[in-house]
Order: structure tokens, then C-alpha cells, then sequence
């Protein structure tokens, strides 16, 4: 809605009644502006039609903040930094006395808001006096201190009420000073750079979005070597921007130059015959290290839980014919339909993945939903990493290793990650092998907060949750029949009680070097802990084997987990 104004009146549309502004007598030098009753968010209503065309606009919030760079609030509606307020958002929702003409912008601070029984924003408190979107907006004519007895008053003492804004101070403007000038560019020419500079095309602006030359809306790189605007495959993705899908078909490629394997690691050497591990002699977990000619291999041993199993290796298994260093210089030069998809469990304006994925193999749908193709379409690249894969799992399990039917390969920029995860579905067998090709990268392992902190453990005493070692004397004396079951649990959670620290500390960490192959074993071990990547370079492939249950599966499903190697994708360990 747009308001234009002319002295002390407001026409609200070209047809409408020009109303003055009221002004109380005895508040016309209060240049304050107030609300009466209930202050909560309500829907901002007008009769004029909007006017021109925005420089840039979005149909979600991720768009948004993607592409334009002074506004990065994935949530709430002010973005700042250092008590800088850089960009608003003015959403469906606004205050009763917001005021909006083609010059001034007024508005409450956002946030502190739930949704009601009926679905609509109400406010839930105040913001408090020290939030960062407070400070960097705080320049008032009346005192906001809470704790002070001239709280929201105003100069005459009277508590706001039934105000309107005065005219003298709608009129008001402040000296313009050429020295002020903003940060950022109402719409910045990312394109025209990246063009230019093809060698940054996995560097972290490059996977930010762009806004579109023809139509000018905001689109987020969800593609792994493209931009494009209203991407009609999303209509098979559950992607919001399906539900109005747009004309504008606009496309950029960009051009990306194959990187060796030596300008995307800081490591002084590649493939070191024995690589350090991060130890520390009061872990609960030691790894046990031993060494054969193409690795050195390191288990860490939980039990009846499950193993984790790193496999390092040196130069000249990195070296060999489809090895480690050739797919990697390979998997550039094919195009895998790497691309980023919607998270599941967030709010209407979703989340896009930090990471591009393709699935093949039997369909495996995680946190979120990939595409996934059978292995007649993989590359012989997939099929190389997959015979890596089952060797790897059948050395750390053994006998009882099943044949991996699926993989998922997944492509990292600089700054990409996955946060902490299982791969615990009730589809999927015990063990989980990768392998991480190009940039280092740091994998972590966790409890999962219900097991750390104890409020649903289950009478175990898992390996990393608060209280270990009095939680494992508490279990002796119940399995002993000193405490009885009731006596346990109390005392079990009075112990959860204490716990102040919101996640588990990291149980394990493996830094994972190219080459690196890494075999979770225990469907316990994904139950009760969970693990994350980030990378740590400009580009990285992780490549990540499973076996999938067929009886959860469809007979069309079953198929594309079909498939049979040739003589030189078998992996001899070598």
C-alpha cells in the first residue's frame, strides 16, 4: 500500500478523500508516535494498487536473502550487524500505527510474535531494550528504559494514547551528508563479476543467488553449475516457487574450469604414508591405529553400539589408474544433475540446502527429497567410487558386510557443509560407507541430545553424555540390585536436571584428507549419535554407499538398484 502525501495531508489513492492529519492540542509538541489497545501484527490493508516496477523482488524469503546482500535475516525482519540496521522487511503483518507514503517508512521492530489459535501473528512481549535489532534502531524522544518510572511516557507524563504522528515531524528531514553512502548496492551486479572471473566459480559469493537481468527477481544457484530463473524442474521438488510458476525462462552457465587436486589442498604433501590423528589420553573412545602398504586404517571401537572405521591413503594408491586423484579430475568433466534442494521441517519460506546432491541407486530420502536415477544412468565414475565403497565396508565388517544397492554424491563449494545428522532410517542396513574426494574436510561425531543430557537414554550409559562416569555407578548399583528401578530413574534424573550445556560435546572428530574412506558400522550407532561434514576447501565430492532394504521398496524401485561391475571397477585394495 502507498500512501503519498502533501504538507500535512495524507490522499490515499488518487480518487480517495484527502484526510488531515489530527493533531491533539495538547501534544502537538510531542513529535511521538503511539498505538492504543491491542498492539499485536495485523494484515496491512489499502485500496491503491501498487505502482511501478521493484528494482528486485523474490517469492521467498531464501531468494532474498541469497541475492541481495544488505538483508540476510533468514528470520525476523531486521537485518543488521555492529548496531547497523542495513535492510527491513515489511511482511503481511505490521503494526496499527505503521505509516508508509513515498518518502518515509514507519513500523514496529518485528519479532517476539506466535501464531494463535486462528493463525494469526500475535505480539507475544516486548522486545527487550538490548536486542541487537533494538540497539541498531534505537533513536527515540521518549525514554525506553523499562525499569524507569518515565517508561513510554511522554513530556507532559501522560501515557500515550489515541496519538496520531504530527505533521512538523513527518515533515522534518535531516541535512543530507554525501559522506553517508550505503554499504551495498540496492541491487549489486554479481553477474557481470562472475563472468569475468570464472576461477571464483565455487568460491562462496558464487553459490549466492543473482537477480534475474530480464525480470528482475531474486534467484537462488540451486543448480550446480547454473542459475535459472523459474526452474521448471522445481515443480518436482515441492519447491514453493511450483505454486506460481513464472514465464521467465532466463538461464546463465557458468563456465568452470577443471581444478587440479593440488590447487584445492593446503596440505604440504598429498598422501602421506602416515598421518597424524587427533588423540587425547582421556577420551572415552582411543583409536587403534595399525598400517597396511595402500592405508593406514584407524577404528574407533564403541562396542555393542557400533564401530567407525577411517581408512587414509597414501600417494601411490591416490595415483593409480581410476583412483582417488583421476575421479576427482573426472567427476568435474561429467554432469552428475548435481543440484540444491528444499529442507524439510522449516517454515514457508524454505531453506535450501548447503550442498548439491544427486542419489543413484535405490531411491534414499533423508532429511530431504533427492532425485535419484538408477545405475544404468550413473557414470562410470559412480560405479568406480562404488567398488572403493563395498571393499571398504566388506575390510571394516566383514563377512557380514551387505552390497551396497545405493549412493548418494554430494558436492561441496567453499563454505558448504552438512549439519549434524543420522543416517538411522528403518530402510536402511547397519553400515554406511564414504569417500571424500578433493578438499579437506572435518567430520564429527555426537550424542544426540536426548541421549547426552539423559532424559531418554534408557537406562544405557552412552559413551559423551553428561554425567558418564556417575550415571555408569548409578547403573552398577541398579543392575546390582543396590537401587531399585524407581530409585534409579530419580536419581537418573536429577542428574539430567543439571545439565546446562545445550548440545553434546564431540565425541570423535576425523579430519578426512582426499582419498579418505570413512565405515560407520551399528544401526545403534546411528540410533544414538549423530555426525556432521564441513569442508573446508573451494571444492569437494563426497561420495556416500548404503544397502536399502528392498522390502520397504516398490518392484520399479527395486530395479535401480540393479546393476553389475565391470572387471576394473571391482576394487582390489590396492
Amino acid at each position: 500500500m502507498s500512501k503519498k502525501r502533501k504538507g500535512s495531508e495524507i490522499t490515499q489513492g488518487d480518487g480517495g478523500k484527502a484526510r488531515k492529519l489530527r493533531i491533539d492540542q495538547d501534544e502537538q509538541n510531542d513529535t511521538a508516535s503511539s498505538s492504543h489497545g491491542d498492539d499485536s501484527p495485523q494484515p496491512i490493508q489499502g485500496d491503491e494498487e501498487a505502482r511501478g516496477q521493484p528494482p528486485a523482488w523474490a517469492d521467498s524469503r531464501h531468494s532474498l536473502c541469497s541475492a541481495l546482500p544488505w538483508f540476510r535475516s533468514v528470520q525476523g525482519g531486521s537485518y543488521q550487524s555492529n548496531k547497523l540496521c542495513y535492510g527491513f522487511l515489511l511482511d503481511r503483518d505490521g503494526g496499527p500505527l505503521d505509516y508508509i507514503d513515498d518518502e518515509i517508512v514507519i513500523t514496529r521492530v518485528g519479532g517476539d510474535c506466535k501464531l494463535d489459535a486462528d493463525g494469526n501473528l500475535k505480539q507475544h512481549k516486548n522486545q527487550d531494550e538490548s536486542t541487537r535489532v533494538v540497539e541498531s534502531l534505537r533513536e527515540s524522544w521518549m525514554c525506553l528504559q523499562a525499569g524507569c518510572e518515565r517508561f513510554w511516557t511522554l513530556k507532559s507524563g501522560s501515557t500515550p494514547s489515541n496519538l496520531a504522528y504530527n505533521a512538523v515531524f513527518l515533515d522534518s528531514r535531516e541535512k543530507s551528508d554525501d559522506q553517508i553512502q550505503p554499504k551495498f548496492s540496492l541491487v549489486p551486479n554479481l553477474l557481470a563479476d562472475l563472468s569475468e572471473y570464472p576461477d571464483t566459480s565455487t568460491h562462496r559469493v558464487a553459490w549466492r543467488g543473482v537477480v534475474c537481468p530480464k525480470c528482475d527477481k531474486c534467484i537462488s544457484r540451486t543448480r550446480w553449475n547454473r542459475w535459472v530463473c523459474n526452474d521448471p524442474s522445481d515443480n518436482n521438488n515441492n519447491n514453493n516457487n511450483s505454486q506460481n510458476p513464472g514465464t521467465c525462462q532466463w538461464a546463465m552457465t557458468m563456465s568452470m574450469p577443471v581444478f587440479s587436486i593440488r590447487s584445492v589442498l593446503a596440505d604440504h604433501e598429498i598422501g602421506v604414508t602416515k598421518r597424524g590423528i587427533r588423540t587425547d589420553k582421556d577420551a572415552l573412545i582411543q583409536p587403534k591405529c595399525f598400517f597396511t602398504k595402500p592405508y593406514q586404517i584407524v577404528t574407533y571401537d564403541l562396542g555393542d553400539i557400533g564401530k567407525i572405521v577411517h581408512f587414509s591413503a597414501n600417494r601411490s594408491t591416490l595415483k593409480r589408474l581410476n583412483g582417488p586423484n583421476e575421479l576427482f579430475k573426472r567427476l568435474q568433466e561429467v554432469d552428475l544433475g548435481l543440484r540444491r534442494y528444499p529442507v524439510k521441517g522449516q517454515s514457508a519460506d524454505e531453506m535450501l540446502t548447503a550442498h548439491f546432491a544427486v542419489n543413484f541407486g535405490m531411491p534414499y530420502k533423508y532429511v530431504i527429497s533427492v532425485d535419484s536415477k538408477g545405475f544404468d544412468e550413473a557414470p562410470a565414475e559412480i560405479m568406480y567410487a562404488l567398488g572403493r565403497l563395498d571393499w571398504a565396508t566388506k575390510k571394516a565388517v566383514g563377512t557380514e558386510a551387505r552390497e551396497s544397492n545405493e549412493l548418494l554424491a554430494v558436492g561441496y563449494f567453499e563454505d558448504m557443509s552438512m549439519g549434524f545428522h543420522d543416517d538411522g532410517e528403518d530402510s536402511l542396513g547397519p553400515s554406511i560407507a564414504t569417500l571424500s574426494l578433493g578438499s579437506q574436510a572435518t567430520m564429527r561425531f555426537r550424542l544426540k541430545k536426548k541421549y547426552y543430557n539423559g532424559s531418554a537414554a534408557n537406562n544405557a550409559v552412552l559413551p559423551g553424555c553428561e554425567f558418564f562416569e556417575e550415571r555408569q555407578k548409578l547403573k552398577e548399583e541398579n543392575d546390582n540390585g543396590k537401587l531399585d528401578d524407581d530409585e534409579y530413574s530419580i536419581r537418573c534424573m536429577k542428574l539430567t536436571n543439571q545439565v546446562t550445556r545445550r548440545e553434546a560435546r564431540d565425541l570423535i572428530t576425523l579430519d578426512l584428507h582426499h582419498g579418505d574412506m570413512v565405515v560407520m558400522n551399528g544401526s545403534l550407532l546411528q540410533k544414538y549419535y549423530e555426525h556432521s561434514v564441513t569442508s573446508e576447501g573451494k571444492l569437494r565430492y563426497a561420495l556416500t554407499a548404503r544397502h536399502v532394504l528392498e522390502e520397504k521398496l516398490t518392484v520399479e524401485e527395486r530395479a535401480n538398484g540393479r546393476y553389475q561391475f565391470t572387471e576394473d571397477q571391482i576394487y582390489d585394495g590396492e
